[in-house]
């Protein structure tokens, strides 16, 4: 006697069936990259390969850097993919959402963070050197930064390295009791002697930095990616972040 799937079941056993091939498709397309890959270095390999809006094209994720390779991994360029209909570079939104993604797994709890006044309209991760004369002098603005909505997470980035008076700088201000206060002083200049030691995360902040190669301090880079390398004042900053906001 002939058999039938029960009318529930046959439209998901349908639907599985379809996107097998796509799949078998992404693996083998996945195999060949690592394949070209290794043949540049046995130690390369893909983290991530994506789809693109051109047939064959994919977006190879390797060693935190965004490339392009045909699928059978034959062809491979590095540089920018612009979407002409909206002047957008597709690879510069990736890039921003790994940076992104990426300082969201510090955590919250690793930031020194200064809200925004009433809504929060942007929250922007700034990497900031105590010592760096811009850094001070955004600092000193940080009531307007609120005042315009915008939310500023400090990720310690002294520049000179471990062992510099500006990391001891940034320890003393994270293990102080009160790391605002202590934070405004730095920034002020004064010199915080005498703070206790702590388990602190600075290493952990040099170290994404030296990750996502921000090379200057201050480098600003809000939730959504978007980057702005060197000062801005809060008015310049909000007209970065909302012309974003509008795809531009």
């Amino acid at each position: 006697m002939r058999r039938t799937l029960p009318v529930c079941l046959a439209p998901i056993v349908t639907a599985l069936f379809a996107l097998l091939p796509a799949q078998v498709l992404a693996d083998s397309v996945k195999e060949r990259v690592d394949e070209a890959l290794k043949g540049l270095s046995p130690d390369l390999s893909a983290d991530e390969v994506n789809e693109t809006p051109i047939d064959g094209l994919y977006e190879v994720i390797v060693s935190g850097d965004v490339v392009y390779m045909t699928g059978d991994g034959r062809y491979l360029f590095q540089g920018e993919l612009v979407d002409m209909s909206t002047r957008q570079s597709l690879t510069e939104q990736r890039r921003g959402q790994q940076r992104a993604d990426r300082i969201a797994e510090l955590g919250e709890d690793s930031l020194l963070i200064y809200p925004a006044e009433g809504e929060t309209r942007y929250v922007v991760n700034v990497f900031t050197d105590i010592e760096c004369p811009y850094c001070q002098r955004m600092h000193q603005e940080i009531e307007d930064y609120a005042a315009k909505g915008i939310e500023i997470r400090y990720i310690f980035m002294p520049r000179a390295g471990e062992g510099s008076s500006s990391y001891e700088q940034s320890v003393n201000v994270w293990c102080a009791d009160d790391r605002h206060a202590a934070l405004d002083k730095a920034k002020a200049g004064e010199d915080l002697n005498g703070a206790t030691a702590c388990d602190n995360p600075i290493e952990d902040h040099l170290a994404l930095a030296r990750e996502l190669r921000v090379r200057g301090t201050p480098t600003m880079i809000s939730t959504e990616g978007v980057m702005q390398q060197g000062y801005a004042s809060p008015e310049d900053l909000l007209r970065v972040l909302e012309a974003a906001d509008n795809g531009q």
